[in-house]
Formats: structure tokens, C-alpha cells, sequence
């Protein structure tokens, strides 16, 4: 059995159709149906039911999707092990969207200079997406907000960075007291179901006092732009970028909100085949603290 056929049946089910599953992987759609073909011959049975120009898994597709995962990851692990150098082959990173302009750029610039044998893949996401993508083993590691459960032992994080919560609103409302501001102006929240949201919504909570929500997201960047054209203030983790990229007044909470604090982690894969490069990029990762 080839693993390059399975691989092109994972990438079918994560993205529902034959056409994206191609371009995924910079093939034709034929030959990625044909790749299926050859496994459902194979194994003797239907996996894939074909509605439209959607492809949805089988039952006997979802049964083997794990093992076939397995497979893949450890043939993975076998081109490590007769690589040469240690500090050579591909790596599978999820980030944030804040962490993609905080701490990406720096690793890649690193790898570019120093170790020009690592192909490095960066996928973007939230936390959750991301941690599932990491549970799945479709990446080997990721920089998220600190999960607020035990990690399984599957996997080790380290803290990177600690982002206080602050109030950012437009640059002619920087003398406003923050709990005046979210009183008398619009708020856009950030997502509370979100791992990072939940800080900043516990804290708008603890203040109990109505404010005028008029949309909620998980994502930073747009609500950094919202406020920026006026559209209302925003309480948010202080990201590195924040207040170089953004035209925005940016104000420290009082002191009922320093235990709210945004954390992110670095959480890998122990069992990923890339483990020098996971160790590497840990090691990159503390250092720019």
C-alpha cells in the first residue's frame, strides 16, 4: 500500500472534496481519484460517498482514519531517522493569528540563515483548531494560548509569553478611564468562548455593568482595525504588535484586572518525528521572551 495514496484520502477528508484535496497536495483531481480508486480496491470497500462536488467519508473510511494516520506519521519517522543532521527535513508548525507576526517571522528568518535544509509549513488557526490539528498529529507543534486543562502526556508545552489584558480605543480617547469607556461607548468583545476571549470576558463580567456589545469575534487584528475607524473600544491581551501596528490608544486595566492574563504556549507533539526541530524551536521561542 502506498503511503502517498492514504495521505491524499486524509487531506479528501480534511477538506471535503476531491478538487481541494488536489490542490492540497499539487496534483490533478484525477489522480488524486484514482489514488482512492486503488485503496478502495485495496481494502475492498466504498470510502468515499461523492455528492455533488463534495466527498464525504464512509463509515469504513472514519473506521481506518486513525490507523492511516499512524501509518503516515510513522513513515514520517522513518525519513527522520536516516536523515544525516539532525537539524534537516520538514516541520508542520500551527499558529495563532498573533502569534504569526510575533514569533513566526523570527523562526523562519532563523532556519532561512542557519539551517536551509528544514522545510518549514506554517498553518494558520485558533487555539482549538490548532490543538486539534496537534491531537490528530497533522502538525508537530504549535504556538497557542495556554489550554486551561491537563494536557494529555502525549504532549509537551512550554510557556512563552504572558499578555496582560489592556483597553484599546481610538488614539482621541487615550485620557478616558477604561471603565468609563466601556460604560459610555461601544464595545467589540473578543469572542468569550475563545481560549484567549475567556480572560477578557471574565473581567468585563467582574465589572458588572452594562456595555453596549455590538459584535463579538475571535479575531485580534480585526478588532484592533474596528476600533482604529472608531467603531467602538475593545478589551484584548496586550500582543507584541499591537501598539506598533495599529493606530489605537493603548491603556492598562486597573489593578482588579492583573490576574487576567492572557498566556501563550508552545505545545508539541512528544511522539512527532521532528523532535530536534520541536526542541530547536522551543529553545528560539524562550530566548525571545
Amino acid at each position: 500500500m502506498d503511503v502517498r495514496f492514504l495521505e491524499s484520502l486524509i487531506k479528501v477528508i480534511e477538506h471535503g472534496s476531491i478538487a481541494s484535496a488536489a490542490r492540497a497536495q499539487n496534483l490533478t483531481s484525477t489522480a488524486v481519484s484514482q489514488r482512492i480508486k486503488v485503496l478502495e480496491t485495496e481494502l475492498g470497500c466504498a470510502l468515499l460517498s461523492r455528492v455533488g462536488h463534495t466527498a464525504i467519508p464512509t463509515e469504513h473510511c472514519l473506521k481506518l482514519e486513525a490507523r492511516a494516520r499512524q501509518i503516515i506519521y510513522q513513515s514520517a519517522c522513518l525519513q527522520h531517522d536516516v536523515t544525516n543532521t539532525n537539524i534537516a527535513g520538514p516541520l508542520k508548525l500551527g499558529a495563532i493569528s498573533t502569534a504569526l507576526t510575533d514569533f513566526i517571522p523570527s523562526l523562519a528568518a532563523y532556519f532561512a540563515e542557519t539551517a536551509e535544509n528544514v522545510e518549514l509549513f506554517v498553518v494558520p488557526g485558533t487555539s482549538k483548531t490548532l490543538y486539534e490539528a496537534l491531537t490528530k498529529q497533522v502538525i508537530d507543534g504549535a504556538i497557542i494560548v495556554q489550554p486551561s486543562f491537563n494536557l494529555p502526556k502525549q504532549f509537551h508545552s512550554e510557556l512563552i509569553a504572558t499578555q496582560p489584558l489592556c483597553l484599546i480605543s481610538p488614539k482621541t480617547m487615550s485620557d478616558i478611564p477604561a471603565e468609563e469607556a466601556l460604560k459610555s461607548k461601544p464595545v467589540i468583545v473578543y469572542d468569550r468562548n475563545s481560549w484567549g476571549g475567556k480572560q477578557a470576558w471574565s473581567w468585563l463580567s467582574s465589572l458588572q455593568t452594562h456595555c453596549n456589545i455590538v459584535c463579538e469575534l475571535d479575531a485580534l487584528e480585526t478588532i484592533a482595525i474596528m476600533v482604529e475607524q472608531g467603531l467602538g473600544v475593545a478589551i484584548v491581551p496586550e500582543w507584541n504588535d499591537l501598539s506598533t501596528r495599529y493606530e489605537v490608544a493603548c491603556q492598562r486595566l486597573p489593578s482588579s484586572a492583573t490576574s487576567y492574563k492572557r498566556k501563550i504556549a508552545f505545545v508539541s507533539h512528544r511522539g512527532a518525528p521532528a523532535q530536534s526541530l520541536l526542541t530547536l524551536c522551543a529553545d528560539l521561542l524562550l530566548t525571545s521572551r
